[in-house]
């Protein structure tokens, strides 16, 4: 589920949430309460438009849970040796080119 709305002619404000559970896989019945079996990703956003071909886009994502694996949440073990936090907040900046 998503939205957005265009302040002005240059910003555009926008949410989304993302609703990831797994409830069987080839190893068993996964339970959906525990963080390996969903992924709840809720993320508030602000695009800029710099000019008309470039944009400059802010993401805040508070996320619950991490899934199964690295697919399609992106939580790899090489990168956390020490396991997956329950919880997660990440801020990205993202640039655009539009032509």
């Amino acid at each position: 589920m998503s939205g957005s709305y265009r302040v002005i002619k240059r910003l555009e404000l926008g949410t989304y949430y993302s609703h990831y559970t797994i409830t069987s896989t080839f190893l068993g019945l996964v339970d959906t309460t525990l963080p390996s079996g969903h992924d709840y990703d809720k993320a508030i956003s602000g695009s800029f438009d710099i000019t008309r071909f470039l944009n400059v886009k802010l993401e805040g994502h508070f996320m619950d849970g991490y899934g199964f694996g690295p697919y399609p949440n992106g939580f790899y073990t090489q990168v956390n040796p020490a396991g997956f936090a329950a919880t997660t907040k990440a801020l990205v900046l993202k640039t655009g080119f539009n032509f």
